[in-house]
């Protein structure tokens, strides 16, 4: 039996329903998102040949939860068997928490 005939997950509607319309795309959308990289440099001049400059950089420095896009895929589920994709559920993030780096770098 193909899934899309499935009336019990889909009722008696085929696609994506909204109100009396059928829904168009990019219609619904996923959580925003936010983020926030800095990065803070320090050069040094050794000699007047070597230099050497310090860095810390910071990615999503403000620690912001930017959660993934809900599962979509309806077609993995049927009244037999559970879902697999979870449709309509957030299930992860979209970035990781902050990460911070230090670094030198020497020159000649």
């Amino acid at each position: 039996m193909n899934q899309r005939d499935n009336g019990i997950i889909f009722g008696e509607r085929r696609g994506l329903w909204i109100g009396e319309k059928c829904s168009g795309r990019n219609s619904l959308r996923g959580p925003g998102l936010f983020t926030a990289d800095w990065g803070l440099d320090k050069n040094f001049q050794i000699t007047e040949r070597f230099k050497l400059q310090l860095r810390w950089e910071v990615f999503n420095a403000l620690n912001v939860a930017n959660w993934g896009n809900p599962g979509g895929d309806v077609t993995k589920c049927n009244a037999s068997v559970t879902c697999t994709s979870l449709p309509g559920q957030i299930t992860g993030v979209s970035l990781p928490m902050r990460n911070q780096q230090i670094g030198l770098r020497f020159t000649c």
